[in-house]
C-alpha cells in the first residue's frame, strides 16, 4: 500500500530520529572514517538544480563530518561521464556521485555503456523529488489545462509545447506521455535547457512549455509565467505561482504524472558501515528546517528518510518506473 505523504511538521522529527538512531549504529563499524577530504560528483554543470542541491549537501556534511566534501562537476549526455569516474573509484566512501532520474531514463533507452546502476553503485540515500509543471506566457490565452487540450485537439500538428531538455529526457517524455494519452497531435520542440526554454516562453516563441518546476520558478515567482498543472502532488503550495495548481491527475491525465527523485550512490563495494555513516549525516542534514527551506523555495522536495537498504529499493523501482515510462511515452532508443 502506498505510504501517505506527510507535511513538514511530521516528517521532520521522523527524520532527525532516523538519522540519529542509523548514526549510533554505524559510528562503530566506520571507525576513523572519514580522515580526508570526500568528492561530490554532480553529472551536470555548475548552477544547475542538482549542482545547488550538491553544494548545499557538501556543506552540511562539511561541517558534520569535520572534512571538507568538494564538488566536482562532471557534465555530459546521460551523465555517462560521471558515472563511469564513479564506478572506476576506489570503493572507500571518498567518492560519492548525486545520480538523478536521468540515470534512470539511461537505463530504459540508451545502450548500457557499461553502466548498470544497480550493480554498479550502492544507494545511500534519497535527497530530494521533483515536479514536471506545465506552464505559459504570462498573457496567454490558454488560462487552464483543459484550454490546452482543447487547443491540442481543436488544431492537430499546430500547437507548440517547449522543454528545457533534450529529445528523450524527463520533461520531453513528460510531454511524450501527454501527446500519448490524448491521441493528440502537438509538436513537441526540445530547447536543451532551462534558461532557453525560459527565454522562449517569456518571449512567447511556443504555447506552452514542460519544465521541472525548480528550472521555471524563477518566471513563476516574478510573474512572467503561469503554471496550468504539475505532477505529483503539488507539495509546492507555498510557492509564489503554484498555489492552487492542479495535478495532472486532476485535469484527467493520470498516465502523464512524471516525478523525479535524487540520490547519492558510492562505488559498489563500498564498506556498509562507511555506508551507514554517510546515510545517517545526510539524513541529518535533510532533516534540518534551513536545509528544508532552501529546497522548498527552488521548488524541490524532501523525500522520506530512507535507509541505506530502503534508499536501494526506492532506486530499483525508480528505474523500473522509467523503463514503464519510456515504452509507454513509444520513446525508441537513439
Amino acid at each position: 500500500m502506498k505510504k501517505k505523504s506527510r507535511n513538514f511538521r511530521t516528517a521532520l522529527p521522523r527524520a532527525a530520529c532516523l538519522a540519529l538512531m542509523a548514526y549510533a549504529a554505524a559510528a562503530p563499524a566506520a571507525d576513523g572514517y572519514p580522515s580526508r577530504p570526500i568528492s561530490l560528483v554532480v553529472q551536470a554543470a555548475p548552477g544547475g538544480s542538482s549542482d545547488i542541491t550538491a553544494r548545499v549537501l557538501a556543506q552540511k556534511l562539511s561541517l558534520a563530518m569535520n572534512t571538507q566534501v568538494i564538488v566536482i562537476n562532471e557534465p555530459s549526455a546521460g551523465g555517462i561521464v560521471a558515472m563511469q569516474r564513479v564506478k572506476r573509484a576506489e570503493p572507500d566512501g571518498y567518492t560519492l556521485m548525486i545520480l538523478g532520474t536521468k540515470a534512470a531514463i539511461g537505463d530504459a533507452i540508451f545502450a548500457a555503456k557499461n553502466i548498470d546502476v544497480l550493480r554498479d553503485f550502492e544507494p545511500v540515500a534519497q535527497i530530494s523529488t521533483g515536479q514536471v509543471a506545465v506552464v505559459v506566457k504570462r498573457d496567454s490565452p490558454l488560462k487552464t489545462m483543459e484550454d490546452l487540450i482543447r487547443d491540442i485537439k481543436a488544431k492537430p500538428g499546430r500547437v507548440t509545447v517547449a522543454t528545457g531538455d533534450v529529445a528523450g529526457g524527463i520533461q520531453y517524455l513528460g510531454a511524450a506521455l501527454v501527446r500519448e494519452e490524448l491521441k493528440g497531435d502537438f509538436v513537441i520542440v526540445p530547447y536543451g535547457t532551462a534558461a532557453k526554454l525560459t527565454t522562449a516562453v517569456r518571449a512567447g516563441e511556443v504555447d506552452a512549455a514542460f519544465e521541472l518546476v525548480p528550472g521555471i520558478v524563477g518566471s513563476l515567482r516574478d510573474g512572467e509565467a503561469r503554471a496550468l498543472a504539475v505532477s505529483g502532488t503539488n507539495q509546492l503550495q507555498d510557492l509564489p505561482g503554484m498555489k492552487g495548481v492542479p495535478t495532472m491527475k486532476e485535469v484527467g491525465l493520470p498516465a502523464s504524472d512524471v516525478t523525479t527523485s535524487t540520490f547519492v550512490v558510492v562505488p559498489a563495494g563500498t564498506p556498509a558501515g562507511i555506508v551507514k555513516t554517510l546515510n545517517a549525516e545526510i539524513l541529518r542534514a535533510l532533516a534540518q528546517p534551513d536545509l528544508q527551506q532552501a529546497s522548498r523555495s527552488r521548488g524541490s522536495g524532501i523525500p522520506d528518510p530512507y535507509s541505506a537498504e530502503e534508499t536501494r529499493t526506492q532506486l530499483a523501482r525508480e528505474i523500473a518506473r522509467w523503463q514503464g515510462i519510456v515504452k509507454q511515452a513509444n520513446v525508441k532508443s537513439q
